[in-house]
């Protein structure tokens, strides 16, 4: 960290680099322009500690109000925060909306092994969100779904005759291997089940 002082005409006549110990190294200088790179950083800072009441001109974060969608930018992009009138950050609920796969499926009088979420891309994973079934039959089932094709069974269901169940984790349900496909099973072949399943991207 430096204090550089100079005269009027930028002239540096001084300058005073902390060490890191609670001393400091004195420079002397002279001529124009900036100090030689990688020799000194600046710092900028309020002038409230951390539980103190702010005052003066302390330096504050804040966000873009808003109360409409601003442009969307391209990927990698700087981008401001957003924020509501007074002060409150915008936040999206588990990810953002490019990053969510879903999908609706059909199991039609079948006990075979079926996909209900392709795989997402190398050293990408689907974490599930949310899984909603409905049995549309007269006789119940156990669902079991996998996180990959003949997998261990990561989220067994029973689905009652005429029910629609939901499946609604309170954090996502996570895939053991990157760019696995999941899948879902009936124990019994009913005339029709349909699986709603949402995931998300994760690396």
């Amino acid at each position: 960290m430096a204090d550089i002082i100079a005269d009027k005409n930028n002239s540096l006549k001084r300058r005073f680099l902390d060490n890191g110990d609670g001393t400091f190294s004195e420079y002397t200088a002279s001529g124009t322009g900036t100090p030689p790179a990688g020799t000194a950083s600046t710092r900028v800072q309020g002038t409230a500690a951390n539980g103190a009441a702010p005052v003066g001109d302390p330096v504050q974060n804040g966000f873009l109000a808003a109360t409409i969608n601003p442009a969307g930018v391209a990927n990698a992009q700087m981008i401001r925060s957003m924020g509501d009138k007074i002060g409150r950050q915008v936040t999206t609920l588990i990810s953002i909306r490019e990053l969510y796969a879903q999908n609706t499926v059909a199991i039609l009088n079948s006990t075979v092994e079926t996909t209900v979420i392709a795989a997402a891309g190398a050293g990408v994973f689907h974490d599930v969100s949310e899984i909603l079934l409905t049995n549309a039959s007269a006789v119940a089932t156990l669902v079991e779904f996998r996180d990959a094709t003949a997998g261990t069974v990561r989220i067994p269901v029973w689905v009652p005759a005429n029910a629609t169940i939901p499946v609604n984790p309170i954090t996502y349900i996570t895939q053991a291997v990157a760019n696995g496909n999941w899948t879902a099973q009936c124990s019994s072949a009913t005339s029709d089940i349909r699986i709603f399943i949402q995931a998300v991207k994760n690396i």
